[in-house]
This record gives structure tokens, sequence and C-alpha cells, in this order.
């Protein structure tokens, strides 16, 4: 059986270590979110890039360079995919101190 000094400590650093990922959660998601939108509208651009290459090609002028849209939307969904990720870890993380609370508070 352990000290109950020693499980008030334990369990104090367990809440603070909670809320800290709580907090970085937050912020990870809200990335997360404002990252989508990003996406969202680079998407948007390139279909109007293409749709002005398609008419640009109907009337004999000269085709927009879609790369440069193309290139900023494939780094926007890569640091999408990194956030995303982040965001699964922290919930996964906190699930284990949410487990290790209720496990110190059955004790």
């Amino acid at each position: 059986m352990t000290a109950p000094s020693e499980t008030t400590s334990r369990m104090m650093m367990l809440q603070k270590a909670r809320i800290t990922t709580v907090i970085k959660l937050t912020q990870e998601n809200a990335m997360v979110l404002s990252l989508q939108q990003r996406v969202g509208g680079k998407e948007i651009e390139m279909m109007v890039v293409e749709r002005a290459n398609d008419l640009a090609a109907q009337l004999g002028e000269a085709v927009p360079e879609p790369s440069v849209v193309d290139a900023e939307l494939g780094a926007l969904r890569v640091l999408l995919e990194y956030h995303v990720t982040a965001v699964l870890s922290m919930e996964e993380e906190l699930k284990r101190i949410d487990g290790n609370i209720a496990a110190l508070r059955q004790s």
C-alpha cells in the first residue's frame, strides 16, 4: 500500500500532465481546423487554375502554370497530416493519463 503523500503527489503530477495535454490538444485541434480550411482554399484555387487552363486551351491562349498551386497544396496536405497525427498521439496520451488517474483513485 502506498503512502497518502505519495498518492497525492502522484495525483498532482498526473493532473498537471492532463491539463498540459488538454491545452496542447486544444491548440493542435485549432491548427488542424485552420489547416483544413487552408487546404480547402488551395483545392478551390487548384480547380480555378485547372478551369482557366481548359478555357485558355479552348481559346488558344497561353495556359497558366498550375504547378505552383499544386506544390503549395501538397505542402499544406503534408503539414495537415503532421498535425492530425499529433492530435491522435495527444488523444492517446490523454487516455493513458486518464487511465492512470482512475487506477490511482482505485488504490
